[in-house]
């Protein structure tokens, strides 16, 4: 049942991935770079101390993106955990390896207008498998004994850091903490010197520097546009004067147009025309904001609107809303029956 399950999840983030627009089958793949330390439970005079472990947690995966803003993978890798102690007779130090499956999610929270990163938040969990070994040694008078224990053990790494949205994929740069979930240790050691033992013990804990990677599969899959006929005036419309109003630069490549009249209603009546074809023809504006979604092109996109009258007071003003990286932006198209007004969405 639970394998059922898994695979039903897969097929589900797949399909996803593959049918609809907002969402990007993608890869990841993820580094941690960390320090544990293991904790003495008896300490009593052997002159044994710590030096930091230190810590690669390497796992890849596939899952999807949201929007470009949220994710969820599903990972699997290895963990090389080393532990390293100094004694009064040389240095001893111990790695194991060992496998780890676990989902992560994250969300990207924009920093400030037009920023070139945002704020990464996201956490990990999943299991570590681990092995039973035990392994002895002797350096110097000090007899070691170093003893893992399994079988397995949940564990949950929450993040924070910056990320680096590009064309087909992410970078992702930040801080975690992994905390096994678990109150015993998966590794014991007992140093031994003269009849007298110090114990210490690991739990696989540490606190590192998390980069992961993400690469979009699916390239974007825009939806088919229900387009309306050109507008009667369509040649009038191109051979005016056009102006060039807002431009933006934008991660995201789904984004929303909202028009409406916010001055007084006189009966303006416009028409839309987006890179190659009009997608609103012969609208009144109203109070009402009338919603265009877009799906933008890499490179350079152009909304261009077109009076079609200029209502009973002049010209034709048009309020326009669009949210770039996160925030709110209002501007006012200003058109004529001589010109046009373009705004300029540049997908970076």
């Amino acid at each position: 049942m639970k394998w059922s399950l898994t695979s039903l999840l897969f097929v589900g983030l797949f399909q996803l991935g593959f049918s609809q627009p907002d969402f990007r089958l993608a890869y990841a793949i993820k580094l941690d770079v960390g320090a544990n330390f293991a904790k003495f439970d008896d300490r009593q005079d052997l002159n044994v101390s710590q030096k930091v472990g230190s810590v690669l947690d390497l796992t890849a995966g596939l899952g999807v993106r949201y929007k470009e803003r949220y994710g969820i993978f599903a990972s699997s890798g290895g963990v090389l955990d080393s532990y390293s102690f100094r004694l009064d007779s040389g240095e001893y130090s111990i790695s194991s390896i060992t496998w780890k499956v676990n989902l992560s999610a994250f969300a990207l929270i924009p920093i400030k207008k037009n920023a070139h990163s945002d704020i990464h938040i996201g956490v990990d969990v999943g299991t570590v498998f681990y092995g039973p070994d035990t392994e002895g040694e002797t350096i110097g008078n000090y007899s070691i004994l170093a003893s893992a224990f399994g079988p397995k053990s949940n564990v949950i790494s929450p993040e924070i850091g910056l990320v680096k949205t590009l064309p087909r994929g992410a970078m992702h740069m930040g801080l975690t903490y992994s905390y096994i979930l678990r109150d015993s240790a998966t590794v014991n050691f007992a140093f031994t010197k003269d009849g007298i033992t110090n114990y210490a013990r690991g739990k696989g804990d540490y606190l590192g520097l998390r980069v992961r990677f993400i690469g979009d599969i699916t390239p974007p899959n825009p939806p088919k546009l229900k387009l309306p006929q050109p507008p009667a005036e369509m040649k009038d419309f191109m051979a005016r004067e056009t102006r060039v109003g807002r431009t933006f630069s934008l991660k995201r490549r789904v984004v929303k147009l909202r028009l409406w009249d916010q001055a007084e209603l006189d009966g303006d009546t416009i028409s839309v025309f987006y890179n190659d074809h009009f997608i609103l023809v012969d609208h009144a504006l109203t109070r009402k904001k009338k919603v265009l979604k877009l799906y933008l092109h890499n490179g350079t996109n152009t909304i261009m609107v077109c009076a079609k009258n200029e209502g009973t007071i002049s010209p034709n003003t048009v309020a326009c809303r669009i949210y770039v990286r996160g925030r709110q932006e209002d501007f006012i198209f200003s058109t004529s029956m001589v010109r046009n007004e373009t705004l300029i969405l540049n997908l970076d």
